[in-house]
């Protein structure tokens, strides 16, 4: 019986290469057709069970794709580049080399020139481009049963049933759930998914990119990634490419962190709280009259805010003040009802006494509004009108607003969108630098990727 052994990925080249035979990997050979890592040139490969290249590609099949691509890639990676003068060589060299004639091939150049110049295009634009960012992070904070889920809901525009009182567990968080126009203020539900908002976020930033004009001579994909390029990331590259053709020039993206305020979950919050955030600390009106603990449960919060966004927690901090507070009073309606002649002069004792607690004296943005869950979502609520704008005004003294980051780590967020995607719940810091190692537009080291992770 004869031997066989696992065909080399030399051999796969050599097969590919000189005989126009594609074999998967780790398919068996006869040893005798094997000197070595090398095909036997003594033996002609015996073509039963393969065929010719060009049947194969036929079926386009992604698996296929992804490991001719692959091979490409190792021999632009490894072996001398060949270079051919189309322009001089005749019919019979075209065929020789290429399996097209000259007619054939100059079909099949025009129609992947244009294609792969956009490529490497969008390859080099990783290696300047950067993304202002603008997100603002709005955290609710405050004690259970003040009515925080119910106005994260209505800042959504989504019906809400006072009836039902769902408690937070622990915190939801709803990312990239608005858009706000940054030229007319104008707020937006945002209806794409997590994965679809940042492929707005990087078309954004490729739209923005000056074009680098032809490829330099020498060039190639090597100097822009070290990885493989599969079938899905060249997807993935087209999706982003699609969506810079529709993405707006000046957008800001909210988020909204739902904390919730049951006391066994408050001992968790300090997990959530940092230097880039609009704050919003939501009390119950009529609870700060009633209740001397209202006050000092406020104070809590504030000295918890500035404690964790202080610059020993923040690396690296750009703005020296505290993150915006927004006070958000509450069931107003109750109040109203309570004090239906004075509730304006109540609101103001308040706010008057808010303002006097000396936890503020670190705090340079803190504001004040109230608020009427009752009304849900009818059109004319200026209160919460108000509150928009006010998050709005506030979103600029945000610690991180307007810091330029690399496309690259728009990028690693959405690798890591995917994986969450996947179920995946975890990753160490060592899975987190493997991941990145397979990127097309992998961060340099260890280093830039705890920064783009904080």
């Amino acid at each position: 019986m004869k031997s066989s052994s696992c065909i080399s990925e030399k051999a796969r080249h050599q097969l590919l290469i000189e005989h126009e035979l594609y074999m998967p990997e780790n398919s068996r050979v006869c040893s005798s057709h094997l000197l070595g890592m090398d095909i036997s040139p003594d033996i002609e490969p015996v073509l039963t069970g393969r065929d010719k290249v060009v049947n194969h590609v036929a079926t386009k099949s992604p698996a296929l794709i992804n490991d001719l691509l692959k091979i490409i890639q190792h021999l632009s990676n490894n072996l001398p580049s060949l270079v051919l003068d189309f322009d001089n060589m005749d019919d019979g060299d075209n065929q020789a080399w290429t399996g097209w004639d000259c007619n054939q091939f100059n079909q099949i150049h025009d129609a992947c020139s244009e294609h792969m110049t956009g490529f490497e295009e969008y390859l080099a634009k990783f290696a300047g481009c950067k993304e202002k960012f603008q997100h603002i992070r709005v955290v609710f904070t405050g004690r259970e049963g003040v009515g925080k889920t119910t106005l994260c809901h209505r800042l959504q525009d989504k019906d809400i049933d006072l009836a039902l009182r769902m408690p937070t567990l622990g915190a939801d968080l709803h990312q990239n759930w608005l858009t706000i126009d940054w030229e007319s203020k104008q707020w937006d539900l945002n209806e794409n998914s997590a994965g679809e908002v940042l492929k707005t976020r990087l078309g954004s930033v490729i739209k923005k990119a000056q074009p680098t004009g032809r490829r330099r001579e020498g060039s190639s994909l090597q100097e822009f990634t070290s990885q493989t390029l599969t079938s899905e990331m060249m997807a993935e590259i087209s999706d982003v490419q699609r969506a810079s053709e529709r993405a707006r020039s000046n957008v800001a993206f909210v988020s909204l962190w739902d904390m919730g305020g049951h006391l066994p979950f408050q001992a968790t919050h300090n997990v959530f709280i940092s230097a880039h955030g609009i704050y919003l600390l939501v009390f119950r009106l009529t609870d700060f009259l009633n209740d001397k603990q209202e006050a000092d449960r406020l104070k809590k919060w504030i000295r918890m805010i500035g404690t964790f966004s202080a610059v020993e927690y923040n690396a690296p901090k750009l703005k020296e003040h505290h993150p915006p507070l927004i006070f958000v009073g509450t069931f107003l309606d109750e109040l109203k009802e309570k004090f239906p002649e004075d509730y304006n002069i109540q609101i103001r004792a308040i706010y008057s006494s808010i303002a006097k607690f000396p936890e503020l004296s670190p705090h340079k943005f803190a504001k004040f509004c109230t608020i009427d869950n009752t009304l849900g979502t009818k059109p004319d609520d200026q209160n919460l009108e108000k509150l928009r704008e006010l998050i709005t005004d506030l979103a600029e003294y945000q610690d991180q607003w307007g810091r330029e980051l690399p496309a690259k780590w728009l990028q690693l967020e959405m690798d890591l969108l995917k994986r969450r995607e996947e179920g995946t719940k975890v990753l160490t810091l060592k899975e987190v630098q493997e991941m990145n190692r397979k990127s097309f537009a992998p961060l340099h080291d260890v280093d830039e990727i705890k920064i783009a992770l904080e």
